[in-house]
């Protein structure tokens, strides 16, 4: 089973993700633009998040690209991925900057 959730508003995004905790978030794309905006403007004058976040939004679309056509991730790539969730996990990516710090990290 599941639960669906609806947030409040575009505004009450951020503590509608606290309180709910998904693990999977299906939206429209201006709810990711927004979570995209807040991110980078989180990241002004901190060129080393910026570079990190950019670094894993890159491994991110490569690994996606690779299983969007069922097609086996080279180890190299897998590495950087494992790397990436593993930054994220001990909240040195910058989307844990924009989300609550009461987000728990989940596993995929």
């Amino acid at each position: 089973g599941f639960t669906l959730a609806f947030a409040e508003s575009i505004d009450r995004l951020r503590p509608n993700m606290a309180e709910i905790q998904p693990s999977f978030l299906l939206a429209v794309p201006r709810v990711f633009e927004k979570i995209y905006g807040n991110i980078m403007s989180q990241t002004e004058g901190n060129q080393a998040r910026k570079k990190i976040f950019s670094w894993a939004m890159d491994v991110g679309r490569e690994v996606s690209h690779y299983r969007s056509t069922q097609s086996a991730i080279p180890l190299g790539l897998l590495a950087k991925f494992q790397m990436a969730k593993l930054l994220d996990c001990l909240k040195w990516i910058v989307l844990r900057i924009c989300l609550p710090a009461d987000c728990k990290c989940k596993n995929e």
